[in-house]
């Protein structure tokens, strides 16, 4: 019996909800090249969806180009 949790073992919704707590820069630089599951999550509509770009200030051109295409 496994006496461990692994964080690949979480369902991709209670995912979702801890990377909600995120704002959107932690998310892009952190999460995305993780692994596909993890890039897949990030881009999720349900994460996207309240994109606020307004507020974001002195992020460099890498995650403005990211942003763009959301």
């Amino acid at each position: 019996m496994k006496n461990y949790l692994n964080i690949l073992d979480i369902p991709d919704e209670v995912l979702c909800l801890i990377f909600q707590k995120l704002n959107t820069v932690e998310r892009l630089s952190s999460l995305e090249d993780v692994n596909q599951r993890f890039h897949r999550l990030t881009f999720d509509p349900v994460l996207i969806r309240d994109l606020d770009t307004t507020t974001i200030t002195n992020i460099d051109s890498f995650y403005v180009d990211k942003i763009r295409y959301l």
